[in-house]
This record gives C-alpha cells, sequence and structure tokens, in this order.
C-alpha cells in the first residue's frame, strides 16, 4: 500500500524501488531466516545431510529468466532517462504475464521439468 501511495503522489520511481526492495527483504527474511534456522539442527551435524539438492536442470531457465526481465527492466528505463510511464507499466504487465503462463502452463501443467515424475532431481 505505500508503493501506491507513493506513486499517486507523483514519485513512481520511488514506488518500483519500494516494491522490489520490499520483495527482496520479504525473500529474504521469509526464506532465508528459517532455513538457516533449521538446516544447522538437520542429519546428526554431518555437513553432508544438512543441504538438500538442488537440480540446476529446474535452476537455469528461472536464472535466465530473471536475468533477462532484469536486463529488459534496466534497458527500458535507462532509455527514457529513468523515467517510468505508462507505457513501461503495461509492458511489465504484459511482460508479468507471460511469466505467469510459462509458469502455469509449462512447468505445471505440462510439467516440463519432469517434477511430478520424480525425475527432476540433480
Amino acid at each position: 500500500l505505500a508503493s501506491v501511495a507513493v506513486a499517486r503522489g507523483g514519485a513512481g520511481d520511488m514506488a518500483v524501488a519500494n516494491a522490489v526492495g520490499s520483495n527482496v527483504f520479504d525473500i529474504w527474511l521469509g526464506l532465508g531466516l528459517p532455513w538457516a534456522a533449521f538446516l544447522p539442527t538437520r542429519g546428526n551435524g554431518e555437513l553432508a545431510q544438512m543441504f538438500e539438492p538442488v537440480s540446476t536442470k529446474q535452476l537455469w531457465p528461472s536464472v535466465c529468466i530473471l536475468a533477462g526481465v532484469l536486463l529488459v527492466y534496466y534497458a527500458s528505463v535507462a532509455a527514457s532517462g529513468f523515467k517510468l510511464t505508462k507505457q513501461h507499466g503495461y509492458f511489465f504487465l504484459f511482460v508479468y504475464f507471460l511469466f505467469a503462463a510459462y509458469s502455469v502452463l509449462g512447468v505445471w501443467w505440462m510439467d516440463v521439468y519432469a517434477i511430478k515424475n520424480g525425475n527432476g532431481g540433480a
């Protein structure tokens, strides 16, 4: 709600910075802190049993999507002199809906990483 209030006051750049910054903080606090507290208590103190294996098959597409979105975001905002416009907002909503469609159709419904079959591991 703070981002909406700031945006209505004419500071759209500050609203975007607030939205991005608060999400980064929420992810760090909401995911990182509980895992940092839980993992050391796991596996009788053996380092190999404290961590979960992560499949790079599932990780690399997400990293590439994130890097691509960041590049497109920065390039489009830099091209307009670091001023956000309504066209930026519509474009970013469109990109978000593309990502949501990829997530729902590709990852969840079509199971492109074979997660449901148990073959999505490292």
